[in-house]
């Protein structure tokens, strides 16, 4: 009945990750070797990042009127010393993670996180600001800005 020769061959597919190894939460940037950049890579990850990973005081960006990541700028709750070059950098990543990804010039809105507000019932993803600026820059991965 039972023959050594016939048991059953063991699962030869390649093991995905060990649970020593959990996925990292968010896609993450360091500009200037300095300023932490947090990413969400779905709508789930996004309401995460924003409603819940972020602290209050953290930078908050977003391509303007288009479907796209929701990106953190982590300030150490300190919004008012981000140089506008870090700004502009962390914003060229949030036009790089939307569908405005190929336009030449993106709008990008940055608020500080305690001004985002998810609207009661939406759906996964969806934020609105009470307070926001913008500002132009082209999509892409900026000088200084390394993937963390």
């Amino acid at each position: 009945a039972d023959h050594p020769d016939l048991a059953p061959e063991p699962d030869e597919r390649p093991r995905r990750r060990t649970p020593e190894e959990p996925a990292r939460p968010f896609r993450r940037y360091l500009i200037d070797g300095r300023w932490e950049v947090w990413i969400g890579r779905s709508n789930t990850e996004n309401d995460e990042l924003t409603h819940r990973a972020a602290h209050n005081r953290d930078i908050w960006l977003h391509a303007q009127g288009v479907p796209g990541s929701h990106v953190i700028l982590r300030t150490a709750g300190r919004p008012e010393q981000v140089p506008r070059t870090v700004l502009a950098k962390a914003a060229a990543l949030a036009a790089l993670h939307s569908k405005a990804r190929h336009a030449g010039l993106v709008p990008v809105i940055h608020t500080e996180k305690r001004y985002v507000r998810k609207p009661r019932k939406a759906p996964a993803g969806t934020a609105v600001c009470l307070q926001d600026s913008s500002l132009f820059v082209a999509p892409g991965v900026m000088a200084g800005v390394e993937p963390a």
